[in-house]
């Protein structure tokens, strides 16, 4: 976890897991007393190690659960979780269930991976 830019009492920061592989972005707004998600610059990474498939359903069942209403909750050592606020632009609609988005999500990466 790094801070990735701060500005008027927000902080952007930015959590990588250990292999390197998933990106999930959160704004701590101190003033405001709110954590909140960043879908849209969070995501999948490739590097030194590429995503798998635990990887790909990790990152699409944050994204796809998170993304029907779903709680997240920013975690630290032994803290207390804390809720984060999720707030979905206007313009963006799911089509199907979070749970048909993340077995469409895995099944499209198991067929990229066969080529």
């Amino acid at each position: 976890m790094h801070v990735d830019a701060f500005a008027k009492g927000v902080v952007k920061i930015v959590l990588i897991n250990e292999r390197k592989t998933i990106l999930l972005v959160f704004f701590l707004d101190y003033k405001g007393g709110r954590v909140h998600t960043n879908l849209e610059d969070g995501g999948l990474l490739y590097g030194e190690n590429n995503p798998d498939e635990n990887d790909v359903r990790a990152y699409a069942t944050f994204f796809y659960k998170v993304f029907g209403n779903g709680i997240a909750e920013l975690t630290c050592d032994d803290m207390e979780p804390i809720d984060c606020e999720v707030v979905i632009p206007v313009n963006m609609r799911m089509t199907m269930s979070p749970d048909q988005a993340i077995a469409k999500m895995v099944e499209q990466f198991k067929k990229e991976q066969a080529k």
